[in-house]
C-alpha cells in the first residue's frame, strides 16, 4: 500500500482535472464536508473512535463483501482472476458515488484485490485496507483537521511507484503460487 501512495496521489491528481459537472462536484464536495465533521477530533479518545469508524469496520466490511466475495463470484463468471479484480474495483469505486476520485479509488481497489488474489488470504487484504485508511486518519487528526496538501509527485516518483508495485505483486505471486486463488478453486469451495 506504501508503494502505491505516489502512484495513487497522481492518479487523484489526473482524476481531479476532469470535467464531471456541477452536480458531481457538489456531491464530492459534500462528501468531503461529512468526512471532515466526521473525522474532527479534539481528543486522543475521538480518533481511536474514528480509527475504529473510518478504518477498522470498513476494511472489514468492505474487504468481506468485495474481495471475499464479490471478486470471487466475479472469478467464477469470468474464468479470470484479474478480470475479477479489475470488475470488482470499479464498482469498489462506483458504489463510492465520488467521480474526482473514481480513478484513485479504483486503482487502491485492485492493489487490495491483487493482494487477495495474490495470496488467497483476506486477511491481508483486510488489513492493507485498515492501513490505507488508518494512515489517512492518523494525517488528518495530526495535521489540524486538514485534508488539503499541496504535495505532488515528480514524474519519476509516480513511475517508480508503479513499477514497485507491480514487482511487489510479481514477487507475492511467485512466492505464493500455490496460494494464489484460481478459478479453480472457486469452482471447488462452492
Amino acid at each position: 500500500m506504501a508503494a502505491a501512495l505516489p502512484l495513487v496521489a497522481w492518479l487523484a491528481e489526473w482524476n481531479a482535472g476532469w470535467p464531471v459537472g456541477d452536480t458531481l462536484r457538489k456531491i464530492q464536495e459534500s462528501a468531503e464536508e461529512g468526512t471532515k465533521a466526521m473525522l474532527a477530533a479534539k481528543s486522543i479518545g475521538d480518533l481511536l473512535v474514528n480509527l475504529l469508524i473510518a478504518a477498522v469496520l470498513p476494511a472489514i466490511a468492505e474487504e468481506v463483501f468485495f474481495r471475499g466475495a464479490m471478486q470471487r463470484v466475479f472469478a467464477g463468471i469470468t474464468g479470470s482472476g484479474v478480470a475479477a479484480v479489475i470488475i470488482t474495483s470499479i464498482i469498489f469505486s462506483a458504489i463510492h458515488l465520488e467521480a474526482p476520485g473514481f480513478v484513485p479509488r479504483v486503482a487502491l481497489s485492485m492493489v487490495l484485490g491483487f493482494i487477495y488474489l495474490f495470496s488467497g488470504n483476506l486477511w491481508l487484504s483486510i488489513i492493507a485496507h485498515f492501513c490505507n485508511n488508518a494512515l489517512s486518519v492518523l494525517l488528518f487528526y495530526f495535521n489540524g483537521n486538514e485534508t488539503e496538501s499541496d504535495e505532488s509527485y515528480a514524474w519519476y516518483i509516480t513511475a517508480l511507484s508503479a513499477l514497485v508495485v507491480i514487482a511487489l505483486f510479481a514477487m507475492m505471486r511467485r512466492s505464493n503460487k500455490n496460494n494464489v486463488l484460481s478459478v479453480s478453486q472457486h469452482q471447488n469451495e462452492e
